[in-house]
């Protein structure tokens, strides 16, 4: 029998040679689904009790005829690597089905696992990297993705997932250390595709950017992880992500600048009137710098805005996205021209209004309810909104 090549990973297929048997998604699904319980089931048998479990996560009345035309159907499938390949494979013995011993075979899942489990044992931390580097070029996006509402297959996905989490970012450093700037940014970008919550892999791709020039595409990879951050998990990017941010505003001037060319930059260009939209890293920045300037007189005043559902919970995401825009808009348009406004979590806007007092900020939070309801008064959101004083720095 021909050496068989497996994809479990990111996919499904099987090749022997120039010649493969795979099938997309949809009915192939359950030959997928059979073919991968088999091959990971290598060296016992499985009843037909067993692998109908495997199939459906409840049996339809007639499992067994069911389960019959689907192992057909696998073997017709294996039949495209050469001829009587399905009836040679998948065995039938013991009162079960199993896969062929004698059929030498690679699954990529299985070398994934090899791989993470040597880079476990103690060696040095570059020899450990060049391991977790093969297996990382083999996750792919993670165990048959097509299959995951199979309880079994999430539970092997939840395994594979753990095991790519965890020694992709024990590679990054040691990466770091070495510049392998090209490979951390290829590393990066499948994680963000994968991953998109782990904002380590932000700020190590980030770093890889500066450290190449491109600032300007590690200004943009920041901001466009701020927006993934708040509208999936609700949360901001890390303080090491801000520094890298700042960090490449700083790359963008690493020439000395005249006078007129700066006070070019530093220019506000022509755009909407109202408050300052900004970051929250830069939002912080201005508070630090107000909370000073308050020790030598005046005040300042902050208020958080926070979106909700009627009855308190949370928003639909749609909604909440849909809210978040408009409210955005509304806040700017009611403040002043030296006010300031940044998103502060996934539903929540935070102000900083200079020379107010807790009752003018809420005066103002009244307005921009107002506006907010008379705007969108069919919207599901409802507006709440709490202020405190801006305190001098200790």
């Amino acid at each position: 029998m021909r050496p068989l090549k497996v994809q479990l990973m990111g996919g499904f297929s099987i090749e022997a040679g120039e010649r493969d048997a795979w099938g997309q998604a949809g009915r192939a699904r359950q030959v997928w689904a059979i073919l991968s319980a088999l091959l990971l089931e290598r060296g016992r048998s499985l009843s037909a009790r067993e692998l109908c479990e495997r199939l459906w996560p409840q049996p339809p009345p007639n499992a067994a005829n069911s389960l019959k035309a689907v192992l057909h159907r696998a073997q017709a499938r294996l039949d495209a690597l050469w001829e009587g390949a399905g009836r040679e494979l998948i065995l039938f013995q013991e009162g079960g089905y199993a896969w062929n011993e004698q059929a030498p075979v690679s699954v990529d899942f299985e070398s994934f696992r090899e791989l993470c489990l040597r880079a476990e044992e103690d060696m040095p931390p570059e020899e450990r990297a060049e391991l977790e580097l093969k297996a990382l070029a083999l996750y792919k996006g993670g165990l048959l993705p097509p299959l995951r509402e199979l309880p079994w297959v999430e539970k092997l996905a939840s395994q594979c997932r753990g095991l790519y989490v965890s020694h992709l970012l024990l590679a990054l450093p040691v990466l770091e250390k070495q510049g392998r700037w090209q490979e951390i940014g290829a590393l990066c970008r499948d994680a963000e595709q994968w991953e998109p919550t782990l904002t380590e892999v932000y700020r190590a791709h980030m770093y890889a950017l500066i450290e190449e020039g491109k600032q300007a595409q590690a200004i943009v990879l920041y901001e466009e992880a701020r927006e993934t951050l708040l509208t999936g998990p609700g949360v901001l990017p890390s303080d090491e992500m801000d520094a890298m941010y700042r960090k490449a505003l700083h790359g963008m001037n690493a020439r000395a600048l005249p006078m007129a060319a700066l006070m070019e930059q530093l220019q506000e260009g022509p755009g909407l009137g109202g408050g300052l939209v900004c970051d929250y890293g830069i939002f912080k920045a201005l508070c630090h710098s107000m909370a000073r300037g308050i020790l030598r007189g005046g005040r300042a005043c902050v208020a958080l805005l926070t979106l909700s559902a009627e009855d308190g919970g949370d928003l639909p995401p749609r909604s909440l996205a849909c809210a978040v825009i408009n409210l955005q808009d509304v806040i700017r348009e009611s403040l002043r021209q030296g006010d300031t406004l940044a998103r502060c979590g996934a539903s929540q806007f935070v102000l900083l209004l200079p020379q107010a007092d807790p009752a003018g900020c809420n005066i103002v939070c009244g307005r921009i309810q107002k506006a907010f309801r008379r705007q969108f008064p069919h919207s599901p959101a409802r507006l709440h909104t709490a202020v405190h004083p801006l305190e001098p720095r200790k």
